[in-house]
């Protein structure tokens, strides 16, 4: 006998989902990282409003990788970046924090010396 097929249903536009992560490092670790984002930009005469991230949103964006490593892709689309400017602005965040690290006297200079290979 001839059982009868199951029938799915319709098929719907995927929903996405957002939610919010909270990063749990000190306010005062973004702000330095920003101030170096901001005089690397200076130096390199990036002007205002040209790039998709603000040095602050920049340095949340390095601090949310470096404490959880995630894809590199998915991070930037949680900040609205492409996966090329996510990678461009994680280099740039570990060169600026490598240039850093010489001159670091405290126990952040043994956890950057660990993240990044000599």
């Amino acid at each position: 006998m001839h059982k009868p097929q199951a029938t799915l249903p319709p098929l719907r536009r995927v929903r996405v989902i957002t939610y919010r992560v909270t990063l749990d490092v000190p306010l005062q670790l973004v702000i330095k990282v920003s101030n170096l984002l901001r005089k690397r930009r200076k130096e390199l005469g990036t002007r205002n409003g040209t790039r998709a991230l603000t040095c602050y949103q920049q340095a949340v964006f390095i601090l949310a990788w470096f404490r959880d490593r995630p894809g590199l892709s998915r991070l930037g689309q949680g900040f609205g970046i492409s996966q090329a400017t996510a990678y461009r602005y994680k280099d740039e965040g570990v060169e600026v924090l490598r240039a850093l690290a010489p001159t670091c006297t405290t126990p952040w200079r043994k956890s950057l010396s660990r993240d990044f290979p000599t």
